[in-house]
């Protein structure tokens, strides 16, 4: 899953990922908009706020800012 999410990379001779025939590698944040991935053991950091963390994993889908703020303004309510 690391692999297909982008998070690590293949090892030299370890192949590539392909996304409708084409390497993920190429396809930046068009590829990450089409994907989602919730890991297993997600970690809770106890000094953030609900907002504090879904703006976190905002981020990290590299989610842009305003869009975020609304998205979690609304999930929140």
């Amino acid at each position: 899953m690391s692999r297909i999410t982008d998070i690590i990379n293949p090892d030299n001779d370890g192949g590539q990922v392909l996304w409708n025939h084409v390497p993920i590698k190429t396809l930046g944040k068009k590829y990450r908009k089409n994907i989602g991935f919730m890991p297993q053991q997600q970690e809770l950091y106890s000094n953030m706020t609900a907002w504090d963390f879904m703006s976190y994993i905002s981020s990290l889908k590299r989610t842009p800012k305003k869009s975020a703020k609304e998205n979690i303004e609304n999930a929140l309510k």
